[in-house]
C-alpha cells in the first residue's frame, strides 16, 4: 500500500484554499466602496468555499479504486482540523476586522483633515473681500471724504483676481433721503460723472415710498439686496446678501453682495437708531462663488467632492454650490440617501457676513482607491494560508496515524494467520511422524540429492542401521 507524502497531500488542498479565496475576493471586493469591511467579507467567504472545496478533495481522497469508500474509518483528526480550521478563520477575521477598522479609522481622519482644512477655505475665500472693504473705509476715516476720484484710485490699486479671487469690484452705496435726491444728482454729477441720474425702477422692492434711497450704481435694487443693506446699516456687521444674479456676471451664476456700514467720523452708533441716524453709506462687493471657489478644487485633490447650502436646511432650492453637480436642483430635501455611494459625508456650518451657510463634504471613488489595504490583505492572506496548512496538517497526520493503526492490525492479523498455519502444519507432520514411527514396514526420508534425513524403527529392524549410522547417506 502506498502513502503518498504530506507535501504531495497539502497541494490539492491549498490550491483549493487559493482558488476560494481568489473567489470569495472577487464576490465581495466590488462592495469596497460602499462596504469598508470588504476584505473582511471575502476572507469570510473565501475560507467558507475553501472548506467547502476541502471537503469534497478529501471525500474524493477516501474512495478506493472502484468508488466505494475505503474502510478507514474517520478518527478525531478531521475534528481537530475543523476546531483548528475554526479558530484559525475566527483569529482571522478578528485581526482582520481590526485592522480594516484601524484602516478606516485613519481614512476618516484624513478625510475629516481635509474637509476641515477646505470648509475653512471656503469661509476664508467668501470673507477675503471684507479685507477689502474696511480697506476702503478705512481710507475714509483717514480722509474724511470718499469722492469718486479717491475711490477709483483706490480699487485701481487693488490687485482683485490675486487679493479677492471672485470679487468683480468695489462700489459704495450712497443712503439719500428721498428729499434730497435732486441735490445728491447735482453733486455726483459734478464729481467727475456728468451723466449720473438716479434710475427710478418700480418693481417691488425698489424705490417705492421708503423716505430713505439706497443709490447704487452698477447694480438693481432688489428686496434682498436691500434688506442686506438695511441689516448692515441697522447691526454695523458685515452683512452678505442671500443669492442673487450679478450684472457683471454674463453666465448668471450664484452671485452674493458683501455689504459693509461708514458711519461718519467721530461717532460711535451703539442702537440701530443711531447706526441709521449716522450712516454715511455702504460699502459693496460683488462676488460670484464660483470663481471665489477656484483652487479649493486642486486642494482636495480630486478626491472630495462638495456643496454649499445656504442655511441648515438641505434642499435644491438652497443650494449654493455643487462641485460635481450630483444634486437636483428640484430636490425639496437633501438626505443622506444622496451619499449612500459615497464611503465618507460631513456636514460643516460656517457664518459668512451673518449668514450661515452648511458645507456638505464627501468622498469621491480616488480618495477610496488612495486607501491602503495592504495591511488588512496580507493579515487575510497569511491567515487563510495558515489555517488551512495548519488544518491540513493535523488532519494528514491524523490519517496517516490512523493508516498506520489499520496497518498494524493487518499485519498483526496476517502473523497470526501464519502462525495457526505453522501450527496446523506441525501438528500434522507430528502425526504423520508417529504413523511412520508405529508402522512395521522400513521408511526413510531423503533430501533432494537422496541423502538421508530420517528413518523408522522397522526400517532399523530390517537393514540393523539405526538414524545415527546412516544420516547424510545415500541408500543403495
Amino acid at each position: 500500500m502506498k502513502h503518498p507524502s504530506v507535501i504531495r497531500d497539502l497541494l490539492p488542498a491549498l490550491a483549493c484554499a487559493f482558488a476560494a479565496t481568489w473567489l470569495g475576493w472577487l464576490a465581495f471586493a466590488g462592495r469596497r466602496s460602499a462596504n469598508p469591511y470588504w476584505v473582511v467579507e471575502a476572507l469570510g467567504g473565501g475560507l467558507l468555499l475553501a472548506l467547502a472545496g476541502f471537503l469534497l478533495w478529501r471525500r474524493n481522497k477516501l474512495r478506493t479504486g472502484s468508488g466505494a469508500l475505503s474502510p478507514i474509518r474517520m478518527s478525531v483528526a478531521p475534528w481537530a482540523a475543523l476546531a483548528a480550521f475554526t479558530a484559525g478563520s475566527i483569529f482571522t477575521t478578528l485581526a482582520v476586522t481590526a485592522a480594516m477598522r484601524a484602516v478606516r479609522d485613519r481614512a476618516e481622519d484624513r478625510f475629516d483633515g481635509l474637509s476641515e482644512r477646505l470648509t475653512e477655505d471656503v469661509q476664508s475665500r467668501v470673507n477675503r473681500s471684507l479685507y477689502g472693504l474696511k480697506g476702503a473705509r478705512g481710507m475714509y476715516a483717514a480722509t474724511d471724504a470718499l469722492d469718486r476720484s479717491a475711490f477709483e484710485a483706490y480699487v485701481a490699486s487693488r490687485d482683485l483676481p490675486t487679493e479677492f479671487p471672485g470679487v468683480l469690484g468695489f462700489g459704495f452705496i450712497r443712503r439719500v433721503v428721498r428729499q434730497d435726491l435732486d441735490s445728491f444728482e447735482a453733486t455726483a454729477r459734478a464729481d467727475g460723472a456728468p451723466e449720473f441720474q438716479v434710475h427710478r425702477y418700480h418693481n417691488e422692492g425698489m424705490i417705492g415710498d421708503a423716505s430713505d434711497l439706497f443709490v447704487i450704481q452698477y447694480i438693481g435694487s432688489e428686496r434682498g439686496r436691500r434688506d442686506a443693506a438695511e441689516h448692515a446699516m441697522r447691526t454695523g456687521e458685515p452683512t452678505i446678501s442671500g443669492r442673487v444674479k450679478l450684472v457683471q456676471d454674463d453666465s448668471q451664476g450664484p452671485g452674493f453682495l458683501y455689504f459693509l456700514p461708514v458711519y461718519r467720523n467721530g461717532t460711535r452708533p451703539m442702537t440701530p437708531a443711531e447706526r441709521e441716524e449716522t450712516l454715511v453709506g455702504i460699502l459693496y462687493a460683488p462676488i460670484l462663488l464660483e470663481e471665489a471657489l477656484q483652487g479649493i478644487f486642486e486642494a482636495a485633490n480630486g478626491g472630495l467632492d462638495f456643496e454649499i447650502f445656504d442655511g441648515e436646511q438641505l434642499s435644491g432650492v438652497a443650494k449654493l454650490f455643487d462641485l460635481d453637480a450630483h444634486l437636483s436642483d428640484d430636490e425639496e430635501s437633501v438626505t443622506t440617501a444622496d451619499y449612500d455611494d459615497r464611503m465618507f459625508c460631513r456636514q460643516s456650518l460656517i457664518q459668512v457676513g451673518g449668514r450661515t451657510w452648511t458645507v456638505v463634504t464627501s468622498s469621491k471613488p480616488l480618495f477610496e482607491r488612495s486607501i491602503d489595504y495592504s495591511t488588512p490583505i496580507t493579515l487575510g492572506v497569511a491567515g487563510v494560508l495558515l489555517t488551512c496548512g495548519v488544518s491540513l496538517l493535523i488532519l494528514n497526520l491524523g490519517l496517516r496515524e490512523r493508516r498506520a493503526t489499520m496497518l498494524a492490525k493487518e499485519m498483526t492479523a496476517e502473523l497470526r494467520a501464519g502462525n495457526e498455519t505453522l501450527r496446523l502444519a506441525s501438528q500434522k507432520s507430528e502425526r504423520l511422524a508417529e504413523i511412520a514411527r508405529r508402522t512395521g514396514n522400513a521408511v526413510v526420508i531423503t533430501d533432494a540429492e537422496g541423502r538421508v534425513e530420517w528413518v523408522n524403527e522397522g526400517f532399523t529392524r530390517v537393514s540393523g542401521y539405526v538414524l545415527e549410522e546412516v544420516i547424510g547417506k545415500k541408500p543403495g
